[in-house]
Order: C-alpha cells, then sequence, then structure tokens
C-alpha cells in the first residue's frame, strides 16, 4: 500500500480517506520521523479540504509534492503588504524554515537594533 519513495503523501492519503486508522497513522508518521530525524512535535492532520502538516503554529498544506504555508505578512511596494507564502519540498525543510523564521523574528525583536540576522 504505502512505498518508501512516496511514503508521506501515501501515509497522508491512506489517512485521509479512512484506510488508516488514527493510531496506525501515528505510529507510521512517528516511525519516519525517528528515521528521518525529525522533531517530535510536528503533526500531521486531514480533513475534507486538505492534508497538512502542523509545526510550531504553523499549518502547512501538501499541495503536489509541496507543502505550502503562509508566514505572516511583508512589505511591498508603495507602502502595500502583502501575504508571505512559503514552500518547503520535504517536512525536513519546512521544519527548518519554520525554525529560522522564529528565530529570525525573536532576534528584530530582541532589540538588536539591526534588520539583519548574523549568528
Amino acid at each position: 500500500m504505502i512505498t518508501e519513495t512516496d511514503f508521506l503523501r501515501s501515509l497522508f492519503e491512506a489517512y485521509a480517506e479512512g484506510k488508516l486508522t488514527r493510531n496506525a497513522f501515528e505510529s507510521y508518521f512517528s516511525e519516519w520521523q525517528k528515521r528521518h530525524g525529525v522533531n517530535f512535535d510536528c503533526k500531521g492532520s486531514a480533513d475534507s479540504k486538505g492534508v497538512y502538516v502542523h509545526y510550531r503554529g504553523k499549518k502547512a498544506t501538501i499541495q503536489g509534492n509541496l507543502l505550502v504555508w503562509c508566514a505572516g505578512i511583508k512589505a511591498a511596494r508603495f507602502g502595500r503588504r502583502q501575504l508571505d507564502w512559503q514552500s518547503a519540498k520535504s517536512v525536513f525543510e519546512f521544519r527548518r524554515k519554520v525554525d529560522f523564521a522564529l528565530l529570525k523574528e525573536k532576534l528584530w525583536k530582541g532589540g538588536c537594533g539591526c534588520r539583519e540576522l548574523t549568528l
């Protein structure tokens, strides 16, 4: 049923279609996370509108082979603001981008006086 090459996509689709119980889904997803070194606070969910991955308050939608989420609002031309849509090719990349954005936000709010991230 689930092949190793598209494991996560097949896993989420099987869960969304009701082919897997919640316990089986969590077990398979947890095992995949262990093998790929992913933090366990990354969760998956599905409903009639789509399949999602949740991590640190961000909710990414699986669209094709990408995870897509709104990272906030960014400045655009002429004082306008627009949504900052991000994408990742894997759960690992999604996690890293969210962690980096949170670190950058924390450093900016920390009163360093600069808008550049220096580590």
